[in-house]
């Protein structure tokens, strides 16, 4: 009889790493050919402050990919609950904040984030 004594499979003394709090992604850039257009992704793990993103002058919609998110507008203004496959319009002019209600199946809220055109200057 052969007996091993004190071997553990390597992932109880390597856990599997965390997800970062807040992984940011440009997909497509305002140079990248598809006009004034901007497209990023976003994953942020639970327990991840909420991410806040300052007022832009144009107009973007939040597409939640996978979980749950609450969205608000402005410090202490409306927000709204969004699961995956939903999206919400921030207009230009407006900051808006993410927190995470329940991660998705990879452990992270994520979602895209769709810039539009930037609006005309006025003369």
């Amino acid at each position: 009889m052969t007996a091993t004594i004190g071997t553990t499979p390597a992932a109880a003394h390597h856990p599997a790493p965390e997800p970062a709090p807040v992984s940011r992604q440009l997909l497509v850039g305002r140079d990248d050919g598809y006009g004034d257009l901007a497209l990023e992704r976003f994953a942020l793990a639970p327990g991840a402050r909420v991410w806040h993103a300052p007022a832009a002058p144009c107009d973007r919609l939040l597409v939640v990919l996978a979980g749950r998110a609450r969205v608000g507008v402005e410090a202490g203004g409306p927000s709204v609950e969004l699961a995956a496959d939903e999206v919400v319009h921030v207009a230009g002019g407006h900051a808006h904040r993410v927190d995470v209600l329940a991660p998705g199946p990879g452990g992270c809220l994520e979602w895209i984030l769709l810039a539009g055109p930037r609006p005309d200057p006025q003369p």
